[in-house]
């Protein structure tokens, strides 16, 4: 089984800031194999008088953080609130991103975009998609109760 190091990382994302997330490198030869970022919020909070409204952008002005103060993004996404879930481990302010980022050298065409949205607690129950492409891995629908 296969074991990592994982250290911390940081990307500057130009006008939006900082962010520190995860290097996670193999143990044995101490190569980096990817960069690890968590919990990224891409819109504002759906709290309040928002909830279940259409996401707002975050603001032109918004930054994760600074070079010396960046956001640390670590962690996992919060999940949204979904009825049967555990309370504990859901939060409304679940509008976030994990990202995997290879750091091999680029490919000449980039690096395929590999999207994945769960669609409930169950991870069977999911669209992925491969972007760029245009194609569709995998496209597991629910069957919604009425």
């Amino acid at each position: 089984m296969p074991t990592y190091i994982q250290e911390p990382c940081l990307q500057d994302l130009q006008s939006r800031g900082f962010i520190q997330g995860i290097t996670v490198k193999d143990k044995l030869s101490k190569e980096p194999i990817c960069n690890y970022f968590g919990g990224i919020p891409y819109a504002q909070p759906p709290v309040g008088e928002h909830r279940w409204r259409k996401p707002r952008e975050l603001a032109s002005c918004y930054s994760y953080g600074t070079r010396n103060n960046p956001g640390k993004f670590d962690g996992k996404t919060a999940i949204c609130p979904q009825p049967g879930g555990m309370k504990a481990e859901m939060d409304e302010n679940c509008l976030q991103l994990n990202v995997w980022v290879p750091t091999a050298k680029v490919p000449e065409r980039g690096w395929p975009i590999y999207f994945y949205i769960r669609t409930s607690r169950h991870p069977q129950h999911c669209v992925i998609i491969l972007v760029g492409s245009g194609q569709v891995l995998k496209d597991v629908h629910l069957k919604m109760k009425r």
